[in-house]
């Protein structure tokens, strides 16, 4: 099996380990990717596998099961990267209830030795008997982990699930960091005190940071069949603000319109913002959305190389659960839901005869 210096389209780096599958052995492994393969740069950033009808070989290469920088197909057929760079991963594959699922972790801060555990669904395709084959799809880099059906939107999110975090420029590596000229996770490290549960889901350690002009952070996938029954919805946005004027849109399925995303809303934000963490009320224009679409947050600003603000947390709210926050452009649309009402009831009531 070849290494990153040797013929061979292997390209075996680390972190292997081998499992059986009915009569085929799979080695599963981290992989360096060739520099030009996807017409991208090289990087140790995939998991990929190879398989045999022996445990010690002949193995046929297989492919890729994971890769971790975000790579994206663009409509013209090229590739993009939408996530860090580069960096390395390791895991492997396992089936429970009959799902196979890769198992592997992403680069997080700037740091390659700073890292979140990831999951993501594949199928595995095994042909027994001499002739036989093993065929394991790619899985998709996605903020889901176990919830294919759709992240929950009504539920609360920490920002630094994102698996989409472009910036004004490319990312590029300075081992054993990450430069990053736009949206990145950010890692916040505590003295553990021994008795707060380590992965209490109420403790945010994972900011969106670095949300500079040009840049974009996203999210795959809200299942939004959830708030198809609600009339009117907001986006409670926990945030950070850091002394720049700008505007964080919204955007579903594609984060521009070129790419196919409509915008849903938007947040200002102010210099004169006490830069302090705060909770602001969007309101989004969902009216007909149903099913899984993708979640996009666009920062523009005519301020260059600033960060407007570090992204915390967000959910989506039921209007009438934050009557307190109402705007506006809410308060109005309500009142003319009240009016139409009583129009109907007072107007179109039927007659009591005499």
């Amino acid at each position: 099996m070849s290494g990153r210096y040797q013929e061979g389209q292997y390209r075996f780096f680390e972190a292997s380990s081998i499992r059986k599958i009915k009569d085929k052995y799979v080695f599963i492994y981290s992989r360096w990717a060739q520099n030009g393969e996807w017409g991208l740069p090289e990087t140790n950033y995939t998991l990929a596998y190879a398989w045999s009808n022996n445990p010690l070989g002949p193995w046929t290469y297989g492919g890729t099961i994971i890769d971790g920088r975000g790579r994206e197909q663009k409509a013209d057929g090229s590739w993009q990267i939408t996530a860090t760079p580069t960096g390395n991963t390791h895991g492997s594959i396992c089936e429970i209830n009959g799902q196979w699922w890769v198992f592997y972790h992403r680069q997080a801060g700037t740091c390659e030795f700073s890292r979140q555990a990831m999951v993501a669904p594949i199928e595995v395709d095994v042909k027994e008997g001499a002739d036989g084959y093993v065929k394991i799809s790619e899985g998709e880099f996605t903020s889901e982990g176990f919830e294919t059906e759709g992240l929950n939107p009504l539920e609360r999110h920490a920002a630094g699930i994102a698996c989409y975090m472009v910036g004004p420029e490319p990312a590029h590596q300075e081992y054993p960091n990450v430069i990053y000229p736009g949206s990145h996770t950010g890692i916040f490290r505590i003295d553990y005190d021994g008795k707060t549960p380590v992965y209490d889901p109420s403790i945010d350690r994972c900011h969106m940071v670095n949300n500079v002009d040009g840049s974009a952070v996203g999210y795959k996938y809200f299942n939004f069949s959830k708030t198809a029954d609600e009339k009117i919805i907001t986006l409670a946005m926990t945030y950070i603000p850091e002394g720049v004027d700008g505007v964080m849109e919204v955007w579903l399925d594609r984060p521009t319109a070129e790419e196919g995303g409509r915008p849903i809303g938007a947040l200002i934000l102010s210099a004169n913002m006490p830069q302090e963490q705060r909770t602001d009320y969007i309101d989004v224009e969902l009216a007909g959305v149903e099913g899984k679409h993708a979640l996009f947050f666009v920062f523009k600003s005519d301020e260059k190389k600033q960060s407007m603000c570090q992204l915390c947390e967000f959910k989506f709210v039921p209007v009438t659960e934050n009557i307190s926050h109402w705007n506006t452009t809410t308060i109005v649309s309500v009142i003319g839901c009240l009016l139409g009402l009583a129009f109907l009831f007072f107007y179109l009531k039927p007659k009591q005869k005499k």
